[in-house]
């Protein structure tokens, strides 16, 4: 992985002083969604789910990635705009969105969705899994945090997996003490194994 960025902290022992070379928890997740990006082309970054639909943004928020069918998604939002419970000023909403995403507008144009008639939900049945994920080398905490706005999302809409990537190894003597680590993750879902309904991957990242 590229840009990576080192620091070191000093290590008393005694009377002796030595530095510890260790790596940017943020360079690291950068470098790592970067490789994503270029292996899976399809995968989405940085997605917001709001009101049953996800929203791949440039903002960093929600999930870091996520792979789902974009035709399911487009439909719930027109669904959202449009449909049996729609909201107020739904045109508008559905104007501004599409105008801010390309694919959005070249999907309902392919699909004709302009033409089905308002008050009545469009019905489809997703072919592609919903993936969701966190690539986290953050503070310790942030594992809870995360763990609970994906079981938040799962009251009103079907995850079929969560991925979840971590340092593992000697990589994580690497990164700043009290951040998240593949132990910590494990320990952590045993703790919530009562509530999760849906299943995670957790992927130890190490180095070679």
């Amino acid at each position: 992985m590229k840009n990576v960025k080192h620091f070191s902290t000093a290590v008393k022992k005694k009377d002796t002083h030595s530095f510890r070379k260790r790596i940017t928890a943020d360079t690291l997740n950068t470098a790592l969604k970067s490789n994503l990006r270029d292996y899976i082309p399809h995968m989405k970054f940085e997605v917001e789910y709001r009101d049953g639909i996800f929203y791949d943004t440039p903002k960093i928020k929600g999930f870091d990635f996520g792979i789902y069918d974009d035709l399911y998604n487009l439909i719930n939002f027109r669904n959202y705009c449009f449909g049996r419970r729609s909201v107020h000023s739904g045109a508008k909403i559905w104007d501004f969105e599409l105008e801010q995403r390309s694919n959005w507008r070249e999907l309902a144009d392919l699909h004709d969705l302009d033409s089905y008639d308002n008050g009545i939900d469009i019905t489809y049945n997703k072919k592609i899994p919903t993936i969701i994920g966190e690539v986290q080398f953050g503070n310790w905490a942030l594992i809870y945090y995360d763990l609970l706005k994906t079981i938040q999302i799962e009251q009103t809409f079907e995850i079929d997996l969560l991925i979840y990537i971590t340092a593992a190894g000697d990589l994580q003597n690497f990164i700043s003490d009290g951040t998240v680590n593949i132990g910590k993750a494990k320990s952590t879902l045993e703790e919530f194994k009562n509530i999760i309904k849906f299943p995670i991957w957790v992927i130890g990242v190490d180095f070679e």
